[in-house]
């Protein structure tokens, strides 16, 4: 009998316009375990989406091109059951209008920036385990 395969690592999409703090986040993530896709805003994620799954999404809300809401009913669309998180530091508004947003276009968890490596790892980790729980079938 060959041994057990190992675990995969969850893949993650970052998107972020911010090219510093997507480099710091997609850093923090994958010293924790997770590879990591960055898009610097929604057209190019949608694009590396079509091309690799993913586990989780994670996005900014205010971004050029395409934004973080506009993203979030995109991926909705064709993948209903994957885990969004959006995450904002407001702009013209408060950041909780812009996530109250985020939220009723299908973001599961919303991160308030500035946010800290604790948040942002409780709410990745309760979400991947909350899609693991759900794929395993019931026994009842």
């Amino acid at each position: 009998m060959p041994p057990p395969l190992p675990p995969m690592k969850k893949r993650i999409l970052l998107v972020e316009d911010d090219s510093r703090l997507r480099k710091i986040l997609n850093l923090l993530l994958a010293r924790s375990g997770f590879t990591v896709l960055t898009a610097a805003d929604g057209s190019e994620a949608l694009g590396i989406m079509a091309e690799a799954t993913v586990d989780l999404v994670i996005t900014d809300l205010i971004m050029p091109k395409m934004e973080g809401v506009e993203t979030i009913l995109a991926i909705r669309r064709d993948r209903a059951q994957l885990p969004i998180v959006a995450m904002s530091g407001g702009g013209f508004c408060p950041a909780y209008n812009y996530l109250r947003i985020a939220r009723s276009a299908g973001a599961c968890r919303l991160l308030e920036k500035p946010f800290g490596f604790d948040e942002l790892m409780n709410t990745v980790g309760e979400l991947l385990a909350d899609r693991a729980d759900s794929l395993v079938p019931s026994l009842s």
